[in-house]
């Protein structure tokens, strides 16, 4: 299953911070916390054997958002856990992940 952590669609990042932005001027709420939430219940629902997160950004949202306090960091690779769950992260230029081969082998160990 691949998801982003904020489920709207605009033109760049730039655009998708303002959407944010005006979510919150405008509505009142959150939209952090909400995608937090939905990715959360995403997450606990699917029970995934390993979470890899495309970015540090995206590891970043998903720990401060979704899992605040509930991902223990491990230092033998970047990520950690959630309950039995292993989130890995990777590093990322526009669309493609760095370091082909290292992904690679990292989920060989994982999956």
């Amino acid at each position: 299953v691949k998801s982003n952590f904020c489920y709207f669609i605009t033109d760049g990042s730039k655009q998708l911070y303002e959407l944010l932005k005006q979510i919150e001027i405008k509505l009142g709420v959150s939209a952090y916390k909400m995608c937090g939430d939905w990715t959360k219940k995403l997450v606990l629902a699917i029970k995934p054997k390993v979470l890899i997160c495309e970015g540090k950004e995206a590891f970043n949202l998903l720990k401060n958002w979704s899992f605040r306090n509930e991902i223990r960091i491990d230092e033998d690779f970047q990520g950690g856990r959630i309950e039995d769950i292993t989130v890995l992260c990777f590093k990322r230029r526009r669309s493609y992940l760095q370091d082909r081969e290292k992904v690679i082998e990292t989920l060989k160990r994982y999956i």
